[in-house]
């Protein structure tokens, strides 16, 4: 997905078709990946707590709309055409902004989620880490 998307933006000026022939060849893999994603988040979901139920729903929210990110960020200059407004120095600013937009929200973000589900799953399972502080 990532390899496939590279070498369409290396054909963004010089090559329309080409640029837009292996972005599709990326949203292949792309809604590949997020379909994988959503039956492991399911899978997951069976015989853990509710609050880290709702978690897993969240963090599946969260690839939904960041990852979504990024293939408008691929797009981003060509947004009004290849004489259009975005496909100058602003066009290729917001497209960095969008992507390190969806790189913080999928990934740092993610991670805090994740340290949540890890936290309610260890306090179903007896580990209190607050309790145990306390009596040291």
């Amino acid at each position: 997905m990532i390899i496939t998307g590279y070498i369409g933006q290396f054909y963004e000026v010089s090559d329309l078709p080409k640029f837009f022939i292996w972005g599709g060849v990326s949203s292949i893999f792309f809604f590949h990946i997020l379909w994988v994603m959503k039956k492991v988040i399911d899978q997951g979901k069976s015989g853990i707590p509710l609050e880290a139920q709702n978690t897993l729903n969240n963090i599946w929210w969260l690839f939904v709309i960041s990852w979504f990110l990024y293939p408008g960020a691929y797009l981003m200059p060509h947004l009004l055409g290849v004489e259009g407004a975005f496909f100058n120095e602003d066009g290729v600013m917001a497209r960095q902004l969008t992507y390190t937009i969806a790189d913080v929200s999928s990934k740092v973000i993610y991670g805090v989620l994740l340290g949540k589900v890890a936290v309610i799953l260890s306090k179903a399972e007896g580990y209190d880490y607050e309790k145990l502080s306390s009596t040291y």
